[in-house]
């Protein structure tokens, strides 16, 4: 494929596109816009006779849409392996193999089930991006004796850590660590459940959250692996 402008007699013509002895051409659908092309034969360069000027070569090749930047970065997203900035390239986001089970996600969507969690997020969390109801969260806090049992949404094979601290601001740097529990059970093919833990009684007036220690590791099969 050529790229260039020709001069001939004084007037200029600029080529979108030339597919010369290979293949490749435009392509586009509803997420990406393409242009493609296999066994260039010739090299990047130049020539000139007594009527023309000619540039042609790849590195000529030009921005189709500029003004499409999906994510606001000033990089526009045929130039942006992240066009919706969620922290998953969108190559990831396509394929969906940095979920288990294997899930595309939108790469013009930086939260594509709408649930409050960017993609990347999910990915941190081993949730499904592509369910609303599919997140990292506290169920339910129930006083339970002298303790205080806390729920949350989970997926079998992963290990939770209870945080505890004094407020909100305090969770993300100043958090202590209370309790880590693995979830056991799960049902469908993300194998979601409920897992639950009881924690002492003077962290009943803090600010309590959970995060994934450690996601279980499956394979093809959907089988854990050691």
């Amino acid at each position: 494929m050529a790229f260039g402008s020709a001069w001939a007699c004084g007037a200029q013509t600029t080529e979108v596109a030339r597919v010369v002895d290979g293949t490749g051409g435009w392509m586009s659908n509803a997420a990406l816009r393409v242009v493609s092309a296999v066994a260039q034969p010739g090299p990047v360069g130049g020539g000139t006779n007594a009527f023309r000027v000619n540039h042609s070569g790849f590195l000529n090749a030009f921005i189709l849409a500029p003004e499409q930047d999906t994510d606001s970065d000033g990089v526009a997203d045929e130039n942006d392996p992240d066009d919706d900035n969620d922290g998953l390239t969108d190559l990831t986001e396509l394929r969906g193999d940095a979920f288990a089970p294997v899930t595309p996600t939108d790469p013009l969507v930086a939260d594509t089930d709408g649930d409050g969690l960017n993609d990347f997020q999910e990915f941190l969390a081993g949730t499904n991006p592509r369910d609303a109801a599919s997140c990292l969260r506290i169920l339910a806090l129930e006083p339970e004796t002298e303790l205080l049992r806390i729920t949350w949404q989970s997926r079998r094979g992963h290990l939770y850590a209870l945080l505890a601290a004094a407020s909100m601001a305090e969770i993300g740097n100043n958090a202590a660590t209370v309790m880590t529990v693995t979830a056991t059970s799960g049902t469908g093919p993300w194998e979601e459940g409920v897992t639950s833990g009881t924690d002492a009684p003077e962290h009943r007036q803090r600010v309590l959250a959970e995060r994934v220690v450690r996601r279980a590791i499956r394979d093809a099969e959907g089988e854990g692996v050691e």
